[in-house]
């Protein structure tokens, strides 16, 4: 069965001053001191690192990250390795451990384990000549690995999702071969140890996998990913409930005749699911982003198309304690590079607010999560910080801003006061208009570096991430500049 979801282009902004950059993005891990509640982190190795799933610890002091390393695994810089890495409440690092072997492994997803306050990993080892298996690592509440299991079989496997549930956990992914043309969702029950309970594919003729899993208050489970096989179009969200044993009760697709790829599914406490992902415009270089709500039985509730007049992808979203929901993914709305992308839906669809986070590259956001004050950290991965890609944390309030972190509490962060042009920019910027005014020029911890002329700013700058203050008139919201090598 399928669900109903109107055709239709994105809900369009108010405006591109929706798209407020409200970030002190950092070149290094300590450009913004520790202590301050709002935050922006860059932290990488030697080579390349991405985040790609967070939680927030249960004791509210701090946060743990998984993802992937070519600087912090065993199998050095020619591998990908799993990493898990925990921070402070200022984003500080804690401890950071590298998992895997000298073979390619990648790891999506991470749960904190209760009661022991612990954490359990997936992740898909890769072996040249041999087929993919699942990884589970179990880890202590210090990152000591207590235990890992490797699950494999002539086929092909993938992880994505790991939740746990009250027989030990569960694992959501993909079977298949031919190098996944042909594949099958994939959910595994797994005991408290890591022992296989049972396992089962869900599928039809094509290529059909499971993004995301969220236990069910009866005991089953909710899967959702995307689908080839069944739907009104080449690609469809795909969501399926089971019972306990794995049984399904309803399966149904999501989607119109443009191709639509689901990322995360997530349960709304007693009251049905949220789905987020992208939607692709044939034949246009477009793509919106799709939330779409759920009732318990997996009926509609309402659907939107979100976006800006660029390409926007949705990669992940997060419920607010009052029944809103913050999404996470990326854009390239607001210059020639991918930014972090955040907004915030209330309850019945409606946009509340975007931002746009990032840096003098591409700022990639993949997960989101609301922290226990209210507030938003967003994890995913930069270029903007050297030649290779670091770790990129964000920690806002829950309007998406940071205006602490520039020092500028209480300034009117709603709309950028200037219009400047061109930025990003290579020699220099002006502000339109005000070219005879005079402003201050901020680095990214928010302190003055320098004073400039409306007509010409930004000459004397390394390239890097900046904030323009005016220094006089009503309205002093800082406007963030970027100057390129």
């Amino acid at each position: 069965m399928s669900g109903s979801i109107t055709s239709g282009r994105r809900r369009p902004l108010a405006g591109r001053s929706r798209f407020l950059v409200c970030l002190a993005f950092l070149c290094t891990v300590s450009a913004i001191a520790s202590g301050q509640k709002y935050w922006t982190r860059a932290i990488g190795g030697d080579h390349n690192e991405e985040a790609w799933s967070l939680v927030e610890r249960s004791a509210r002091d701090g946060f743990v990250l998984t993802g992937w390393s070519t600087s912090w695994g065993p199998g050095g810089q020619d591998y990908y390795n799993p990493f898990v890495m925990r921070i402070d409440e200022s984003g500080d690092v804690v401890w950071k451990k590298g998992l895997g072997k000298q073979f390619h492994e990648f790891a999506y997803s991470i749960v904190e384990t209760k009661p022991d306050r612990g954490y359990a990993v997936c992740a898909t080892r890769t072996i040249q000549g041999a087929n993919d298996d699942i990884v589970l690592y179990r880890m202590n509440g210090e990152g000591e690995l207590l235990w890992q299991c490797r699950y494999g079989d002539p086929w092909m496997q993938f992880a994505h999702c790991i939740r746990q549930i009250r027989t030990g956990f569960v694992v959501a992914g993909a079977r298949g071969y031919a190098g996944m043309s042909y594949a099958d969702a994939y959910v595994m029950w797994l005991s408290e140890a890591g022992d296989t309970l049972r396992t089962r594919t869900y599928g039809g003729e094509w290529a059909d996998w499971a993004e995301s899993i969220e236990p069910a208050p009866e005991g089953g489970v909710v899967f959702a990913g995307n689908t080839y096989s069944f739907g009104a179009g080449e690609i469809d969200y795909w969501i399926v409930k089971t019972d306990a044993d794995g049984n399904i009760l309803w399966s149904r697709t999501y989607g119109t005749s443009r191709p639509e790829m689901l990322s995360e599914l997530r349960a709304v406490r007693g009251n049905g699911y949220v789905a987020v992902g992208t939607a692709y415009e044939p034949g246009e270089n477009q793509t919106d982003i799709l939330i779409v709500r759920l009732s318990e039985d997996g009926d509609v509730l309402w659907a939107e198309y979100l976006g800006s007049s660029a390409g926007d992808v949705g990669t992940s979203v997060s419920v607010t304690a009052d029944g809103d929901f913050v999404i996470c993914g990326y854009t390239v709305s607001v210059g020639p590079y991918q930014s972090l992308y955040l907004m915030r839906v209330d309850s019945a669809g409606t946009l509340e607010w975007t931002r746009t986070y990032g840096g003098g590259g591409s700022d990639l956001g993949y997960a989101v999560e609301v922290t226990s004050d209210g507030g938003i950290l967003a994890a995913g991965t930069t270029s903007s910080t050297g030649p290779g890609s670091q770790i990129y944390i964000v920690r806002t309030n829950q309007d998406g801003l940071q205006a602490d972190a520039l020092g500028l509490a209480g300034a009117d962060l709603a709309t950028p006061s200037v219009r400047l042009c061109p930025n990003p920019f290579r020699a220099s910027t002006s502000a339109l208009g005000r070219e005879a005014e005079s402003f201050w020029v901020l680095d990214a911890s928010g302190r003055r570096i320098a004073q400039s002329g409306g007509e010409r700013i930004g000459t004397d700058l390394a390239p890097g991430v900046y904030f323009l203050l005016p220094r006089s008139g009503a309205s002093r919201a800082p406007i963030r500049i970027v100057k390129l090598p």
